[in-house]
């Protein structure tokens, strides 16, 4: 009888390829395309009689179905980079699996050659070398391979220590996406800009859409780019299947901007007059502009979704036009929208003044139509949608000691329970209709990534926190110190112009170094992106005796307790004169309650009752606080405006039906 083997894996560099992005399509191409690789990996060892994969748990999951049958229409990346296999001492190649890997990746980076690059090598210095080089070095790929007798949980953290995978010398110009490695043209911008703009242009063929002047991208940062414009047949042939059924369901992926402006074409489909103005400025854009410029028909978001069904009877509908043409800033912005500042475009502003004005009043003419809002204080909707849109990023905690426990397998069909969650929660999931309005970049193990309407996303984190301890509870999975395993999480709101690698690497911070490292695990951090800079951070437990912290800083957004004044109140009369001092001149906790009553007593709205005051002090913590015991007079955390002013951000920016 052959004894059984334990098989890890682990394919990266993770944050270099995926993080790196400057759109959301580049996201979710990396994402995507690392997942597929992984799986890749996962089905050369199911190959493998005897063996299969412990962890995840792939059953059911559609995109190692999609892998393995060559047929689906997954669009999420479920799989994550790393895997476990156990099977028998018959043997097993890990070799062949690396192979699995890389040939699946030769195929999508030469469709992409062939069809993008190939065409303009010849203006290239070296581009074909260049190109090979970094395809064929990128990945690095860890494996051990060992008896099953429970002693592997530190093999493959040691392999990965060897650093034995050295990406090539990367000499000339660099990325301006992936900036370790060299952009394509091999053309230095010393003495040779004349030549390594000629090659841009000429790859770009037009398209700033997909390509910006000025970008100058490396083989990966353009694979992850152009992979989802390859033709049908190419794309096919890389794949083997065509994500979402559609070329176009890759291609169309929901823009930042689209996302922020989704609940406002909700509210803005409830009116005749705004559907008739919408409709007559998808018109006038379609009379000048290519079908490609209606980018968002295939919009993921649910209410958007609905909304573009209600805008019926023209041509396009509005609620399908890329999302630079909701904004009336970004319409007249070059850098946010290039195509109306271009010699020999159709829609040139310089040239046609009058049309510019027509775009104009007829967007003004949406949001005068579009009624009134049910926000505190009434006033007329939005004129144009808001510009802030949320990403949510959550991983779970301590994931690593239950994976080496005893219960490996349940804890990996309770990981395999929450991705389905997660995938039911934005409607992924065949009959389960989307439950909030957003859309998942990605959900694989532990992880979820996605981007929400400001409205949308605090309520989403808390349902799959929720979701998660439900998983792990179900299973009879415990925490290696007792109690159900728990995730973290952050939420960024950003105005959509803000860099998206800047927003992400936020978040990253903010999950990392606020909600797990400095508050504990377990925790909520949400940051508030302006383009003047990070204006407030809030961190707060997912639970605590008697309150739920998100919830309560959801209600309150709604309180004109916190969307007037008061914040920035608090910083000038106690923050800044004393603040860290509170424990000293002798404040206890009921001594802030009494401020806090003492001074919305004199605004004009009244007093609330004890709990609200009680819900104020609890958005008034240190962001970093661990503790939140008003039962304890004797420790006084002092104060922080940072959870009243993300209470204001979202009374402000909020659209409510």
């Amino acid at each position: 009888m052959n004894e059984r083997q334990v098989f890890r894996f682990s394919l990266g560099p993770v944050q270099a390829f995926i993080a790196q992005a400057r759109r959301t399509r580049d996201l979710w191409a990396g994402s995507f395309l690392l997942s597929w690789l992984a799986g890749h990996a996962m089905a050369a060892v199911r190959a493998k009689a005897g063996w299969d994969i412990a962890f995840p748990d792939v059953a059911g999951d559609a995109l190692i179905s999609a892998i393995e049958k060559n047929d689906g229409e997954p669009l999420l990346a479920t799989l994550p980079n790393q895997f476990k296999a156990v099977g028998p001492d018959n043997g097993f190649d890990p070799d062949a699996v690396v192979a699995a890997v890389r040939a699946a990746w030769l195929r999508v980076a030469q469709e992409v050659y062939e069809q993008f690059v190939k065409p303009v090598e010849v203006l290239g210095n070296g581009t074909a070398d260049v190109w090979h080089a970094q395809v064929q070095q990128f990945w690095e790929i860890n494996w051990v391979l060992g008896p099953a007798d429970g002693s592997e949980g530190g093999w493959l953290e040691a392999r990965k220590n060897w650093r034995s995978h050295r990406p090539p010398d990367q000499g000339g110009e660099h990325c301006t996406l992936m900036g370790d490695w060299q952009e394509l043209s091999g053309w230095s911008r010393i003495g040779k800009r004349a030549e390594n703009n000629g090659f841009w242009d000429a790859l770009r063929r037009g398209d700033r859409l997909d390509l910006r002047d000025g970008e100058r991208l490396c083989a990966l940062a353009l694979i992850k780019r152009l992979f989802p414009r390859l033709e049908r047949a190419r794309l096919e042939r890389a794949i083997r299947w065509v994500p979402g059924g559609d070329p176009m369901m890759t291609v169309n992926w929901p823009s930042t901007g689209h996302v922020a402006a989704a609940r406002w074409l909700a509210a803005a489909a409830r009116r005749k007059e705004a559907v008739d103005a919408c409709d007559a400025l998808a018109a006038k854009i379609d009379g000048n502009l290519s079908n490609r410029h209606f980018g968002e028909q295939n919009s993921r978001v649910r209410c958007v979704a609905a909304a573009a069904a209600a805008f019926a009877g023209g041509g396009h509908s509005f609620a399908a036009l890329d999302s630079s043409f909701l904004r009336l800033d970004d319409l007249m912005n070059p850098r946010t929208l290039p195509l109306l500042d271009r010699g020999g475009d159709p829609l040139e502003v310089d040239a046609d003044r009058e049309q510019r004005a027509t775009l104009r009043g007829l967007h003004r003419a949406i949001g005068e139509a579009a009624g009134r809002s049910t926000r505190a204080g009434g006033g007329p909707l939005a004129k144009e949608p808001p510009s802030y849109y949320a990403l949510l990023l959550m991983d779970g905690d301590r994931v690593g000691p239950l994976l080496d426990g005893e219960r490996d397998a349940d804890v990996s069909r309770a990981l395999a329970d929450f991705t389905r969650a997660v995938t039911r929660h934005f409607g992924l999931e065949e009959g389960h209709p989307a439950a909030t309005d957003g859309v998942a970049i990605y959900a694989g193990g532990d992880d979820v990534l996605a981007l929400l309407a400001v409205e949308a996303a605090i309520g989403t984190a808390s349902a799959l926190a929720d979701a998660y301890r439900d998983a792990f509870r179900a299973r009879g999975v415990q925490a290696p110190g007792g109690g159900v395993p728990d995730i973290s999480a952050a939420i960024v709101f950003a105005d959509h112009h803000e860099p998206f690698r800047d927003v992400l690497a936020l978040a990253h911070k903010l999950l990392d170094g606020t909600a797990k490292e400095a508050n504990g695990r377990a925790s909520l951090a949400i940051g508030v992106q302006r383009p003047s800079g990070l204006a407030a951070t809030w961190v707060g437990k997912w639970r605590l005796p008697g309150a739920r912290p998100p919830e309560v800083l959801a209600a309150q957004a709604a309180s004109s307790d916190t969307s007037g004044r008061f914040p920035y109140l608090l910083r000038a009369r106690y923050l800044a004169p004393a603040a860290g001092k509170f424990a000293e001149i002798g404040f206890t906790n009921a001594d802030i309650g009494r401020i806090f009553a003492h001074e919305l007593g004199k605004s004009r709205t009244p007093v609330g009752k004890d709990a609200d005051i009680a819900a104020l002090q609890m958005l008034a913590r240190p962001a970093t606080a661990r503790a939140y015991d008003d039962a304890d007079e004797a420790r006084v955390p002092g104060l922080d405006e940072g959870g009243l002013l993300v209470a204001r951000f979202l009374g402000e920016t909020m659209v409510r039906p």
